[in-house]
């Protein structure tokens, strides 16, 4: 998404009212956290990797940590979402977590909700 930083902060502002109004939404956690995975990737930009500045990369590690920390809160609410496993595994591969860590979230979130393709599309990439 190639938006100004305006609107990038306006839609965390979003995000955060959804969540503040709603804690125990699953939906709420999820939508938080491809927005911290797309704003990570917005602040790394499309540089090939040796043209990336330190600071971006500091912002997307720190995005990507955000988006973590969302989707850890969410592991314990009571409702559940295939939308979840798929969102975890997506965060897995942008911080790149070891292949038996992606293993498990795969098998699990497959475990809970065989049909949904997203998992399947999530472990193919």
């Amino acid at each position: 998404m190639d938006a100004p930083v305006a609107a990038w902060q306006e839609q965390e502002k979003i995000h955060l009212e959804w969540l503040t109004a709603c804690p125990q939404s699953i939906a709420a956690h999820v939508a938080e956290a491809e927005f911290f995975i797309q704003y990570g990737w917005y602040a790394r930009g499309t540089a090939f990797s040796n043209e990336v500045s330190e600071e971006a990369l500091r912002l997307q590690k720190e995005r990507f940590a955000l988006a973590r920390s969302v989707l850890e809160k969410a592991a314990v609410l009571p409702n559940r979402s295939p939308a979840y496993g798929a969102k975890l595994m997506d965060l897995a591969l942008a911080q790149e977590w070891t292949k038996p860590e992606f293993t498990v979230i795969f098998e699990q979130a497959k475990a809970q909700e065989p049909l949904y393709s997203e998992h399947d599309l999530a472990q193919a990439r």
